[in-house]
């Protein structure tokens, strides 16, 4: 904190602090001083002094990566921030030419240029989540689509992958062992459910090239297209983690959502030719729902107790 104050001093940048009880120190200010991602966005400096405002910024994980909008001599671009994989360009690249509809990246001459940041055109009108939460009468179409898109990156060699073979059980031991210090009270009921996934994880399922993280705001539409994006995670893994994760989200998303998604992006990705189990859809989606069930904390909800138990509850139906 004190290096994060002598930088905020130096740049001139103004911080508000405030002192807490318990001898806690609440800092904010602006994203350009995160202590992990400020070396990388001071290659900025001098290009474009609006880049980080907050109309611009679309995504932000502090201390980990900051995604947003710059405006370049051609037209606007979206800008990733932090961490990259240095075989992202010939991997997209691959994909694009076996036909899987995925955002290249790009490289636009007016820009700094880092290895830690990425460039990508600007497409579309928003996700697909952004779209159905809009009552936009395309998003059926396009979750159709995404589903259709899906199944082609599942009939890719797995070789291509950029990262290695991801292990569910290895995946689901992690989950639950960060989850039960959130709910120390729920420690029998989350035992169970770990157990009860641990089981049909264990039985087994072809393993394909998967996206890693895939939801509704990873598909960017300008209907009737879509572009898959954001592939920072993708590895070889059962098909049914990809869905699953739709699907977890879809069923989170309803209730700011006018629609649901994941009917349509099922049939979608069932007609290109994927095939769904659903005991593994049903597993991985539970899988998803644990790994989200920190949100509401990590969100500062007022009601995160309660809206965690809602969340338990669900994938206690899930599993049951």
């Amino acid at each position: 904190m004190d290096k994060t104050l002598a930088r905020a001093a130096r740049q001139g940048h103004h911080l508000e602090v405030v002192e807490l009880p318990g001898r806690h120190t609440l800092v904010a200010g602006p994203i350009s001083l995160d202590m992990k991602l400020h070396d990388t966005l001071h290659a900025f400096n001098g290009y474009n002094a609006r880049a980080l405002e907050p109309g611009a910024v679309l995504n932000y994980n502090p201390h980990r990566r900051v995604v947003f909008r710059i405006e370049t001599a051609a037209g606007p671009v979206v800008c990733k921030a932090g961490p990259t994989n240095p075989a992202e360009t010939a991997f997209l690249a691959e994909l694009t030419a076996r036909g899987v509809p995925v955002l290249q990246r790009m490289s636009p001459p007016d820009m700094p240029h880092t290895s830690t940041l990425r460039y990508y055109p600007w497409f579309g009108q928003g996700d697909l989540h952004q779209a159905a939460g809009r009552r936009d009468h395309t998003a059926a179409g396009s979750a159709h689509s995404a589903g259709a898109a899906l199944a082609l990156l599942h009939a890719q060699p797995a070789h291509l992958a950029p990262k290695r073979r991801s292990d569910p059980l290895d995946k689901l031991r992690s989950l639950s062992k960060r989850k039960l210090h959130l709910t120390p009270t729920n420690q029998t009921r989350l035992g169970r459910v770990q157990a009860a996934l641990a089981r049909r994880l264990s039985e087994g399922d072809r393993a394909v090239l998967v996206h890693g993280d895939f939801s509704a705001d990873q598909v960017l539409v300008d209907s009737p297209g879509v572009l898959l994006a954001d592939f920072d995670r993708c590895t070889v893994a059962p098909p049914a983690m990809d869905l699953g994760s739709f699907v977890a989200v879809d069923l989170l998303q309803a209730r700011t959502s006018s629609r649901e998604l994941r009917s349509d992006f099922l049939t979608g990705y069932e007609e290109a030719g994927g095939h769904v189990n659903e005991e593994s859809l049903l597993a991985w989606t539970a899988v998803h729902l644990l790994d989200r069930l920190n949100e509401p904390f990590r969100s500062c909800s007022p009601f995160w107790q309660d809206e965690t138990e809602e969340r338990l509850e669900m994938l206690a139906a899930l599993v049951s």
